[in-house]
């Protein structure tokens, strides 16, 4: 479990991210259009089929020490938030916006034919590299129909 234990000087920080939760809680609860919220995010929605997302000389640099301290900030108020089950398109839009200089695209799946009974459906973030943030094991890319590659973080 991660603590949101707040230490000198950084709980400006951590207020600035759960105001940008809100407002992209609100904004999907009022109905912005998906594409719209995720411009906003500095992100596109990937619906290729390709499996990489930009070519491979495209050098994509590490993630900095304040990126990772930032999604892990965006995990504890993801698994503490109350206002409704599968917060997964919001972290994955916050995420996003956190990775925005990676060239982040927000990938939208279901669940494998095979997999549950019921239809259930995922968000995440996928780097140029494959790398993905927030992505679960059984999901493939919504239109793609193809399982999606990459490493988590």
């Amino acid at each position: 479990m991660v603590r949101l234990r707040v230490g000198p000087g950084r709980w400006v920080e951590r207020v600035a991210l759960v105001t940008a939760w809100v407002v992209v809680d609100t904004s999907l609860r009022l109905g912005v259009a998906l594409p719209s919220l995720a411009r906003r995010c500095r992100m596109a929605i990937g619906l290729d089929e390709g499996g990489v997302l930009r070519p491979a000389e495209v050098p994509v640099r590490d993630l900095t020490a304040v990126e990772r301290r930032r999604l892990t900030i965006i995990d504890a108020i993801a698994s503490r938030w109350p206002l409704g089950a599968g917060p997964c398109l919001r972290r994955a839009l916050l995420a996003g916006w956190v990775l925005r200089r990676h060239s982040p695209q927000l990938r939208l799946g279901v669940a494998e034919p095979g997999g549950p009974a019921q239809v259930s459906a995922h968000a995440w973030v996928e780097l140029p590299d494959g790398r993905t943030f927030a992505h679960q094991p059984g999901f493939v890319t919504l239109l793609s129909g193809r399982p999606r590659g990459g490493q988590s973080r």
